[in-house]
């Protein structure tokens, strides 16, 4: 069901009717609230000084030496049947006209709210998403650099290991010595591959999420 929308709009003006010769402009201001539609009509000329629509008369202001009228439009889309009098001539005639105002731009239908309550329903769905896509790469990035820190912390350890071991080697230069230096680097070796691969499979299983 097609609806008004409030505010003010540009509407294409139909007039037919008398001698032809007789303009209203187009397109006139028109303003509509809570389903009241009024529009601005200024005639070709400013020997109009009076108009009746539905049984109700107004009356011109002069502007640029055009007749201006502000009247209430009963429809939109529809021919309505109008009467406006003119002094032109030598004496005062009463011509009927009909007028039509397009809708075009002033109706909204309800299949048109539906579709943009539907976009902004989807706008929201996919700025969630977007959210939750953006918290679990932060947690994985947390995750990553706690296991790299851990890699560091055993790089450190081992480094440490190493070299109290060295301080510890006696000083007469036993055979044993390079040795237990050896062993050392083994071990510490040995260690830091291990916390490398569990980063890897800890990266590896995220990526499969």
């Amino acid at each position: 069901m097609d609806t008004l929308k409030n505010g003010d709009f540009k509407a294409e003006i139909t007039l037919s009717g008398g001698s032809g010769r007789a303009k209203i402009e187009s397109p006139a201001d028109v303003h509509v609230e809570d389903g009241k539609i009024t529009a601005t009509l200024v005639w070709s000329s400013s020997s109009y000084d009076y108009m009746e629509i539905g049984g109700v008369g107004y009356t011109p202001e002069i502007v640029n030496g055009k007749a201006v009228f502000t009247v209430e439009i009963p429809a939109l889309d529809e021919e309505i049947s109008i009467k406006a009098e003119t002094v032109a001539m030598s004496a005062s005639h009463m011509i009927d006209y009909t007028l039509l105002v397009s809708g075009a731009e002033i109706r909204t239908s309800d299949n048109s709210e539906n579709s943009e309550s539907s976009a902004v329903s989807e706008s929201s769905t996919s700025v969630e998403s977007s959210t939750s896509a953006e918290s679990s790469s932060s947690s994985d990035s947390s995750t990553i650099s706690s296991s790299s820190t851990s890699v560091e912390s055993s790089t450190a350890s081992t480094t440490e290991y190493i070299s109290s071991e060295s301080i510890a080697v006696p000083e007469s230069g036993t055979h044993a010595a390079p040795l237990l230096i050896l062993i050392a680097c083994g071990v510490g070796l040995a260690v830091v591959a291990a916390a490398v691969a569990a980063v890897i499979v800890l990266v590896l299983r995220k990526a499969k999420k």
